[in-house]
C-alpha cells in the first residue's frame, strides 16, 4: 500500500502539466521516479541512452520513456520474476530491453537477498538499525547471475549522451569498479548514495565521491532524498557530469 504522503504527492502531481496523464496511464508510475525525471529535464540532462541498473518493476524506467523521445535503455533487474514483472509493464516500449542480472565488479553468480520490499533487495546483508528505521526485513537468498558492466555492454553500440542510473542498494561502487571502461562513454551518472548506513559494508558518499571524481566527473546536484522514520536524511540520488567530454 502507497504511504499517505505519497498519495498527497501524487494528488499534487496531477495539478501540474502533464501530470494528470503520469499518474492514470503510466504503468509503472512513481511519485520519486516522476520528480527525479522531472529534476534531471531541469538540470538540461538528455540522455539517448540509459543504462537502468536496479530497474525494479521498472518505476525508473518508464518515467525515462515517456519524459525522453527516442531513448533506448537497457534496464538490469537480477530477481527472475521481478524482472518478468518488468518486461510486462514496458512491454509497449521496444525501445526497453530488459537483463535479469546484478551488476558488480566481478563476473559470475552472487548470493542476493531479497526483501520483503523488492526495492531494498540487496548483495548486502541489511544493518539492524537499517532494517528498523525503513521498517525492512529480509526474505531468502538466492543466486543470481552477476557481470561487470563493461561485460555486459561489450560490443553495444551506446548512443551518445549515456545517463548511467545506479540504484543498487549499497552496491554501486562496486558496480562502478566494473565499469571503467563503460565510463568513459557516459556523460552522467546518477546514482544512490547512503548517508545513514542501511546495508553492511556500504560505502560512504566520501568514498563515491572519490570514485566518481577520479574517473572523471563532478557533482552537479542531488536530484532526490529519502527520509527514515525517524525524519533524517538517510540517501540521496545524486547527479554526476563527466567533466570534460566523454571519448
Amino acid at each position: 500500500m502507497p504511504k499517505l504522503s505519497q498519495v498527497k504527492e501524487a494528488v499534487g502531481i496531477m495539478f501540474s502539466s502533464g501530470g494528470t496523464h503520469a499518474v492514470l496511464r503510466w504503468r509503472p508510475f512513481s511519485v520519486t521516479a516522476y520528480r527525479m525525471l522531472h529534476a534531471l529535464r531541469g538540470l538540461d540532462v538528455r540522455p539517448k541512452t540509459v543504462i537502468d541498473a536496479g530497474a525494479n518493476i521498472g518505476q525508473f524506467t518508464r518515467a525515462a520513456v515517456e519524459t525522453f523521445s527516442d531513448v533506448r535503455i537497457i534496464a538490469f533487474e537480477p530477481l527472475p520474476d521481478v524482472a518478468d514483472t518488468l518486461r510486462e509493464n514496458l512491454k509497449d516500449a521496444p525501445r526497453v530491453e530488459v537483463r535479469t542480472e546484478a551488476l558488480g565488479s566481478t563476473d559470475g553468480t552472487i548470493v542476493f537477498r531479497r526483501n520483503a520490499y523488492t526495492p531494498a533487495s540487496s548483495v548486502l546483508r541489511l544493518r539492524a538499525d537499517g532494517a528498523e528505521a525503513f521498517d525492512l526485513a529480509e526474505g531468502e537468498e538466492l543466486e543470481v547471475r552477476i557481470a561487470r558492466l563493461d561485460t555486459a555492454l561489450e560490443g553495444e553500440e551506446l548512443e551518445p549522451p549515456v545517463l548511467l542510473k545506479l540504484d543498487l542498494q549499497g552496491y554501486e561502487l562496486e558496480a562502478l569498479r566494473g565499469a571503467t571502461g563503460m565510463l568513459q562513454h557516459t556523460q552522467h551518472v546518477l546514482l544512490e548514495i547512503g548517508l545513514q548506513p542501511t546495508y553492511e559494508e556500504e560505502p560512504t558518499f566520501e568514498e563515491v565521491y572519490a570514485a566518481l571524481t577520479s574517473a572523471g566527473f563532478r557533482f552537479v546536484s542531488p536530484v532526490s532524498f529519502l527520509r527514515d522514520g525517524g525524519g533524517r536524511i538517510s540517501q540521496m540520488d545524486a547527479l554526476f557530469e563527466r567533466a570534460n567530454s566523454p571519448s
